[in-house]
């Protein structure tokens, strides 16, 4: 399990990080005990970040079976419960507006994929009052896209034209929604999960693996447990808005499918979406805050990727304990452009040590069988020289057999998102 120092992890934090979970097992009771009993804590301090991280309802869940919590949390327990009942009221109101969104597609015939919030708080946390979020996200094809703003458009919202549509279609990848009907819920509608550039997140293979649920009385299409997490990866890419509540989505996610998930498909998926560091990131920071939560081996890692996720995991702690306000927002990265270049770095220098590796492998065997090498090379020219004008013809234009490729079979063999997934 990794460590982390003492400054990267607050009491208030270890404390939030041990109430942040729905699912709970016997090793969290420990836990909560340990912190209860080891450092006091803050109230002020513990009420503010848990506002931040949005772990107040979660927390005050907590307290309605934890007699030693509720003791310990008695000036704040109210403020909590506040939070809880705004979080509950304002969900449901969310949850109306993505019904009436979900049936205008469904009269049009829009597929359509809840992301995040939406669905979390019926399949992960089972309580709408126990996950706060700020808007509604769904996904919608790119060919539907238009089809689907016009629906929500009848349905009383407006889209935001600053900046503008064709602009955030060419380089992001969701437009925003609001309505004065639902002034509380925004509907962020997305083709991608995140920008084209730098990423290459495969949306097709996403839509392939969709299945129809039943929440609520209402079936939706939802996502199995790979895509589920890579996508909640995507999500939490940006340093500076990672909270606790997304990574207890994350918890909750690989603790429920903690027997089915297959981490062959997971680390696929990172890797053709350019966000395998970042997950592997994210998994180190649950071993952190979560121990129980994550295989220990889910990736095979080089001590060089040790050290990158090393430093990468104590600029997320610090961000956990000190929350950047908007005004700081340009001290910390605002996209993985550190990641990519590390990326291109790896690949430049596996791509030289490559070619070096061929090329004194070359002369070592020139070296130890100079007449092998002499002898082919003089029946090559030999056999070049004999060969009649039309044999040769025909040799041009015929396909190549054995030991080489067409351009199309070359294209077929090239790695790319066409590759089946394992």
């Amino acid at each position: 399990m990794c460590r982390t120092s003492k400054n990267s992890r607050s009491p208030e934090i270890a404390l939030l990080s041990a109430c942040a979970r729905v699912t709970w097992a016997p090793s969290d009771q420990e836990q909560l005990d340990r912190q209860l009993h080891s450092v006091a804590c803050d109230p002020r301090q513990l009420l503010a970040l848990a506002g931040w991280h949005g772990i107040g309802p979660l927390l005050y869940h907590r307290t309605t079976t934890q007699p030693l919590l509720a003791e310990r949390l008695a000036p704040i327990r109210h403020p909590l419960y506040q939070q809880y009942l705004n979080t509950l009221t304002l969900n449901l109101r969310r949850w109306r507006a993505y019904a009436a969104a979900s049936e205008a597609f469904t009269q049009r015939g829009i597929s359509h994929v809840p992301l995040k919030g939406i669905v979390l708080m019926h399949t992960r946390y089972r309580d709408p009052g126990l996950r706060p979020m700020a808007d509604i996200d769904l996904l919608v094809p790119e060919s539907q896209l238009e089809t689907a703003a016009s629906a929500l458009a009848d349905c009383g919202y407006q889209l935001q034209t600053e900046p503008p549509a064709a602009f955030l279609k060419e380089w992001h990848y969701h437009w925003t929604f609001s309505s004065r009907y639902y002034a509380a819920s925004p509907i962020e509608l997305h083709w991608n999960l995140a920008p084209a550039r730098p990423y290459r997140i495969p949306v097709e293979r996403f839509w392939e693996r969709t299945q129809q649920q039943l929440i609520d009385n209402r079936r939706l299409l939802a996502w199995p447990p790979e895509e589920l997490i890579v996508s909640l990866a995507v999500h939490n890419r940006i340093p500076r808005r990672l909270r606790l509540i997304h990574l207890c989505d994350l918890h909750e996610c690989l603790v429920q499918h903690r027997q089915t998930i297959d981490w062959d498909r997971v680390e696929w998926l990172a890797r053709t979406c350019h966000i395998r560091q970042v997950l592997i990131w994210q998994l180190e920071i649950l071993r952190r805050y979560w121990s129980d939560a994550v295989p220990l081996q889910p990736h095979r890692r080089s001590i060089v990727t040790r050290l990158a996720q090393s430093s990468m995991c104590t600029m997320y702690a610090k961000q956990l304990t000190s929350p950047c306000k908007p005004n700081d927002a340009p001290r910390w990265i605002d996209d993985m452009r550190r990641l990519f270049l590390a990326d291109a770095i790896f690949d430049a220098l596996r791509l030289v040590i490559l070619s070096i590796a061929m090329r004194v492998s070359d002369r070592l065997q020139r070296w130890q069988h100079p007449a092998a090498v002499t002898h082919t090379v003089e029946t090559d020219a030999t056999a070049t020289v004999d060969a009649p004008p039309d044999t040769a013809a025909r040799d041009e234009s015929a396909p190549a057999t054995t030991g080489s490729t067409t351009p199309d079979h070359a294209a077929a063999s090239r790695p790319g998102l066409d590759d089946a997934p394992p």
